[in-house]
């Protein structure tokens, strides 16, 4: 399955048209595509673009990108370029519950701490209330 972008897409595109075939064409699918590789982290997919963008050119189908867009400039500049669709947050929605008020008053975002977010504990917080 290595060699070209097409030929390493190859078998996502055949999953998709079987369960399109399964599922009918008023049913919504989708699939996630990592720009990066689960064991080798740091490759990229090869190219200028970014594989959301890749993504767009290619398939002529709705995108939408996510990962690493908390910094509002860098969210609007994928949808501006018109790399995709719709863009969401993970991190940013979590350490900024506001996030969408914050950016549009111009107030700075807080970083993501794991912390605060994902360690569970049964005390509220004084962050939160």
């Amino acid at each position: 399955m290595g060699g070209t972008t097409e030929n390493r897409v190859r078998l996502l595109v055949e999953i998709i048209q079987e369960v399109r075939k399964a599922v009918g064409e008023d049913f919504t699918t989708g699939i996630r595509i990592p720009q990066s590789k689960v064991n080798d982290y740091p490759y990229k997919w090869s190219g200028i673009d970014s594989l959301v963008a890749l993504a767009k050119v290619n398939s002529q189908l709705p995108i939408i990108a996510n990962g690493q867009l908390a910094k509002p400039e860098r969210a609007s500049g994928i949808i501006n370029n018109g790399h995709a669709d719709i863009v969401t947050l993970g991190k940013g929605a979590l350490a900024n519950h506001d996030w969408v008020k914050k950016v549009q008053n111009e107030e700075p975002l807080e970083e993501f701490d794991s912390e605060k977010v994902l360690r569970p504990t049964a005390v509220i917080k004084d962050f939160e209330l």
